[in-house]
């Protein structure tokens, strides 16, 4: 990064050593271009700085914001639709999740609505059951009735 200031630097010093009449009118410009050249450098710096730091977190806050998701999904949160800032990098991988999340929880309540069934079918079938058997559908009832809580 300093090297195009001191080349330019190098340049002029290599023409005033041509030159030395050159060198000698402009003696003082010698030391004016140099502060100049290191004011650009550092305006140069600033700047890719500035844009390093806007990149970054195009690409840092949607990678956070993600691993918050999936944290708050191992912690037993129930899922909430993932979104990221406009501008962001990686906006399909949000869509993707919300689809993947979307077909999760289509599945879990096919599922749920079928044990709810299973359940009410068991339930009538208890009625005609001998009573010797009735434990054994008493606690496969109470099993479904865990399952069915635990994802409501």
């Amino acid at each position: 990064s300093l090297l195009y200031p001191i080349t330019i630097y190098e340049v002029f010093e290599a023409i005033f050593r041509q030159n030395p009449a050159l060198g000698d009118r402009m003696g003082d410009s010698r030391s004016q271009l140099l502060g100049m050249l290191a004011i650009i450098q550092v305006v140069y710096i600033a700047i890719v700085f500035i844009i390093c730091i806007f990149i970054s977190h195009k690409i840092a806050g949607p990678m956070f914001k993600l691993g918050s998701f999936f944290k708050n999904i191992a912690d037993g949160n129930k899922p909430k639709e993932l979104y990221f800032r406009n501008g962001d990098n990686f906006m399909e991988i949000a869509d993707l999740y919300n689809q993947a999340m979307n077909r999760i929880k289509q599945d879990r309540d096919d599922n749920l609505a079928y044990l709810a069934d299973v359940k009410s079918y068991i339930n009538n079938l208890a009625v005609v059951v001998p009573e010797d058997k009735k434990p054994v559908i008493k606690e496969i009832t109470h099993k479904l009735d865990e399952i069915i809580n635990q994802y409501e």
